[in-house]
């Protein structure tokens, strides 16, 4: 593998680990009462926005590497 392929591999890996961390803290029942007191999401959104960003960063990364 290529070392941008590399890269790739552990950022996507990074962003799963950052969308589990949203899905275990959005389940918890503090946030849900925020939610339903404040209706505004807490912290947790940008653990999901980042690692959104993270799987399709690193997905692109690691299909397309470096061409050369």
């Amino acid at each position: 593998m290529k070392p941008f392929q590399i890269a790739g591999s552990m950022i996507l890996v990074s962003g799963v680990v950052l969308l589990g961390f949203f899905w275990y803290a959005s389940q918890a029942p503090l946030d849900h009462l925020s939610n339903a007191l404040t209706g505004r999401f807490t912290k947790e959104m940008w653990y999901c926005m980042a690692g959104i960003a993270a799987m399709v960063g690193g997905g692109w990364l690691t299909v397309v590497g470096q061409r050369g």
